[in-house]
């Protein structure tokens, strides 16, 4: 039961107070002062009334205040139950996006390493390039030092080749006048083709006819038929009279007009040995490593090798001779 109802029942009874006496009342012999006094509790019964029903009305406020402060509570409970449940989805999202990231930074990782590795094998191909740059640059630094070595011979060349061509007048007059007195002994005489004058030089070199073998090959210089060969055959016939300056001199212009000849092998060794016997120690060495170096496999280029072991031993054991005799 409600404030409300009770009220209701309570302004009920208070109105049967206040109605006037009824005929039977009169005739229970009631007086009118207990009539009096009937009214005088039904006013105050009602004045009691209306202070309950303002008491009511002040309850039903405070009630509706409490109901809009509960309604209030509720919507405010509901705000922090909706911003727990959004922290709540919004965490569970953190936590999904921390394990993705977990994921990528785990991947992340693993590229790392995978870069690593790839850095330190490019580093490796680096020194591998490295080592192959200082190969390749002492290649052409050996490379550079033999043209030098080449060029040095061929100014070497040049210097003797000018102190020949620098004779006295006399010394030409006196070759002239001998060249003129070889032609008048030479019994050979010439054929058609310079095919044959060139095979007839060769057997007259094969039966030591040094003389008229040079005619020929002089002669076959002179119709520019195979002169670097016959340079180089000049330069044997000079090189077996031991005549090294005018050897060496041949052979350099047999070079000169054909550095790719089958000859050349033989070319370089009696090069070398042509400074050898003219005590020029320093150019057939150099001979002798140039012929090793581009010719390694010919037969003159095992010799040369073979000649330049023997040429350390001899060294080797001139020193450990002079170490006896200072011991000594």
């Amino acid at each position: 039961m409600t404030y409300k109802n009770i009220f209701l029942l309570f302004l009920f009874c208070s109105s049967l107070l206040w109605a006037e006496p009824s005929a039977f009342e009169l005739q229970s012999g009631a007086t009118k002062n207990d009539i009096s006094s009937l009214q005088s509790s039904s006013k105050n019964l009602q004045n009691i009334a209306t202070d309950l029903q303002n008491r009511f009305t002040s309850l039903e406020q405070t009630q509706d205040g409490f109901k809009s402060l509960i309604e209030g509570q509720n919507l405010t409970i509901k705000k922090f139950t909706d911003s727990f449940f959004a922290l709540q989805r919004s965490f569970d999202e953190l936590k999904a996006g921390n394990q993705t990231f977990d994921g990528r930074l785990k991947q992340g990782y693993a590229q790392i390493d995978e870069l690593k590795a790839q850095l330190l094998s490019q580093q490796e191909d680096i020194k591998k390039l490295q080592a192959s740059l200082q190969e390749l640059n002492r290649v052409m630094t050996e490379s550079n030092n033999s043209i030098i070595q080449q060029l040095t011979l061929m100014s070497q060349f040049l210097e003797k080749t000018q102190k020949i061509q620098a004779l006295s007048e006399e010394e030409e007059k006196a070759q002239k006048a001998k060249e003129e007195k070889e032609k008048q002994e030479k019994t050979i005489k010439l054929k058609k083709s310079n095919k044959e004058n060139f095979n007839d030089a060769k057997d007259l070199i094969y039966k030591k006819d040094y003389k008229n073998a040079e005619y020929v090959l002089n002669e076959l210089i002179k119709q520019d038929y195979k002169s670097a060969e016959s340079y180089f055959m000049l330069g044997d016939i000079a090189y077996r009279k031991k005549d090294y300056e005018y050897a060496v001199e041949y052979y350099k212009k047999s070079a000169t007009l054909d550095e790719n000849a089958v000859y050349m092998p033989v070319l370089l060794w009696r090069t070398a040995w042509s400074f050898r016997y003219l005590s020029d120690q320093e150019n057939y060495q150099k001979f002798i490593d140039l012929l090793i170096r581009l010719y390694p496999d010919s037969e003159q280029g095992k010799k040369a090798l073979k000649e330049k072991d023997n040429d350390k031993n001899d060294i080797k054991n001139q020193k450990k001779s002079d170490k006896s005799t200072k011991s000594n």
